[in-house]
């Protein structure tokens, strides 16, 4: 079966190729903001909704008046056209929030690449930005077949491509096993045959993000009031871009934020791997995220596990490796007695061992938890 899979690599484009990424990046996004207002005017006017090919359409005039966007590839344009299609999309499907405009000011930034992509000795070849060098710990040949290339500029000044291609599925041998997974706040995961795989910490990273986001701030007031005493600097207005102290924070607190997200991910993908080399079916609690955060006391601790990446990761892989994966409602997983199957009452977080009243056994809550999800999956 053909499936698909993505490789995240650095890439290092030269002055005049970073300059026409912003340029593609920029065009891209002016696109998605004049479409978006054009359909809100029509909305307003009582108008029917453009779809992608009425808005793909409109693109030739749209370039006639607006000649920068000729330097873009079409493919790139078409494809901001495609993705405001499915905003609206999920909009109407009442998945999503209407639409919001882009900004140039956003944390990061893409352009799409659908045709003229290859690779080659390390370094990939994109349409109308020629061979950019690039990084990777995967192996990458010229054999690949790829059908995207997603090139994204972060806070942190940082170049990066993904490179989707389409792949053959590779089953992986059977282990006749089965485990269920609750999903824990001390522990990333608990499975079902007892064992307990910790929560990965970031303590040092988190407090020099606390740092420069204190020297963030600091830097911010006095920028602002810098701003205040002197309105024109070299006949121009002073903003906070001219600032090199503060741009210097700034720039070091999405440092640490990205190097936080790539440790989760990386341990993520560790944990999600050896689970699928070691289990034919697995069976994880169907958990509502976005309702879990709103608990101001287990916020935090909810969103640094990164639940709804560990469930992303495993479906993609089961469906790759030819393994299942079953999710399942955890409703009174806890207060159920996997042992004989008595509900024995609402218990508190800070409950982690109980006796079960009617059999006398034992329980780990979480453990139990774990083993109950099996046996619903099952």
């Amino acid at each position: 079966m053909e499936t698909y899979q993505a490789y995240k690599v650095r890439i290092y484009p030269t002055a005049t190729q970073a300059s026409m990424i912003m340029q593609f990046i920029g065009n891209s996004r002016f696109v998605y903001n004049q479409m978006l207002a054009m359909q809100s005017e029509r909305y307003k006017n009582g108008g029917r909704y453009v779809s992608t090919f009425g808005m793909n359409y409109m693109l030739k005039p749209f370039k006639q008046e607006n000649t920068f966007l000729k330097l873009s590839p079409a493919q790139s344009l078409q494809q901001a056209c495609a993705d405001l299609n499915t905003a609206f999309q999920n909009f109407f499907k009442k998945r999503a929030k209407y639409p919001r405009f882009h900004s140039r000011k956003s944390s990061k930034q893409s352009v799409r690449f659908m045709q003229g992509c290859s690779i080659s000795d390390n370094k990939i070849k994109l349409r109308n930005l020629g061979t950019i060098r690039f990084h990777s710990g995967y192996s990458l040949d010229s054999s690949l077949k790829i059908k995207q290339v997603t090139v994204s500029y972060t806070a942190s000044h940082k170049f990066y491509a993904s490179i989707l291609v389409q792949c053959n599925s590779q089953a992986l041998p059977k282990t006749n096993k089965q485990v269920g997974l609750d999903m824990g706040v001390a522990d990333l995961v608990i499975e079902s045959n007892g064992n307990k795989i910790p929560t990965k910490k970031y303590n040092e990273l988190e407090r020099k993000l606390a740092l420069w986001q204190r020297k963030t701030a600091r830097r911010r007031e006095l920028a602002k009031q810098e701003i205040a005493k002197v309105k024109h600097y070299e006949d121009h207005e002073l903003t906070l871009d001219d600032f090199s102290n503060y741009n210097k924070a700034r720039v070091m607190v999405a440092k640490l934020y990205e190097k936080i997200a790539n440790s989760r991910k990386d341990y993520l993908h560790k944990v999600t791997t050896q689970l699928v080399h070691d289990y034919d079916l697995i069976a994880m609690e169907d958990l509502k995220t976005k309702n879990m955060v709103k608990n101001h006391h287990l916020a935090k601790s909810i969103s640094n596990q990164g639940w709804g990446t560990f469930k992303t990761m495993l479906q993609y892989k089961c469906e790759r490796y030819g393994k299942q994966l079953v999710a399942v409602n955890p409703k009174n997983t806890s207060r159920v007695c996997s042992d004989c199957g008595a509900d024995t009452g609402k218990k508190p977080l800070g409950i982690r061992e109980w006796t079960c009243p009617e059999c006398g056994a034992w329980h780990d809550r979480d453990v139990n938890a774990a083993q109950n999800i099996l046996k619903l999956a099952i």
